[in-house]
């Protein structure tokens, strides 16, 4: 009787875990902004797994990869601490389909995908959130659709090359200065530290 209730236990355990666990193999998550489902447009962000990010200087965020009913789901966890300790809430999300994204102040229909998938022709972003000036340790990736121009700053790949330019509107003309960044690190005075990219297929 002891040895049948311990291989009951051992198998329903077994259910269980393979039921629901947390895939650790991926490397990084992509969630890509979508408009219409069909056609990739605005902000979206790379991140790796199993870290507990710094974003934006907001929040702290840590992704996983989970199996659920063997679907493979990406479950974000907020929280307002740097240990990741004082929970805030949590979101799962299916992979390779099209469905609202309340994540990242993103506020749109997306996708989230398994490893670093860029559309492209995007602008990249690798933003070092541990640092105020050096462009070293953990980080992750913003990008911008190409042409795309948010609060007056256009974001644009020519010729393989990141140009990221401060534009002007008004009645009579639309001027845009190019932002002399490159792809040099860019200063935590002025937004960074980190590294702009043209992600070319």
């Amino acid at each position: 009787m002891f040895v049948k209730r311990i291989l009951f236990v051992s198998i329903f355990l077994l259910f269980f875990v393979s039921d629901c666990f947390v895939i650790s193999s991926p490397e990084w998550i992509t969630f890509t902004p979508l408009k219409g489902c069909n056609q990739t447009y605005g902000i979206g962000y790379s991140l790796p797994v199993g870290q507990c990010i710094n974003f934006e200087f907001s929040y702290w965020v840590i992704v996983q990869v989970e199996q659920i009913n063997g679907e493979i789901t990406v479950n974000t966890t907020n929280y307002n601490d740097p240990n990741c300790t004082e929970y805030i809430n949590s979101n799962d999300y299916q992979v390779d389909q099209c469905l609202q994204i309340d994540e990242f102040y993103m506020d749109t229909t997306g996708s989230v995908s398994i490893g670093q998938n860029f559309p492209n022709e995007a602008v990249t972003y690798q933003f070092f959130y541990d640092s105020d000036n050096d462009c070293s340790g953990n980080n992750y990736y913003t990008f911008f659709t190409n042409n795309l121009e948010v609060n007056d700053i256009k974001y644009q790949c020519i010729n393989g090359q990141p140009v990221v330019s401060s534009c002007y509107s008004s009645r009579h003309s639309d001027k845009c200065t190019v932002i002399p960044w490159g792809t040099q690190c860019v200063p935590g005075s002025q937004g960074g530290p980190g590294y702009y990219g043209c992600y070319i297929q």
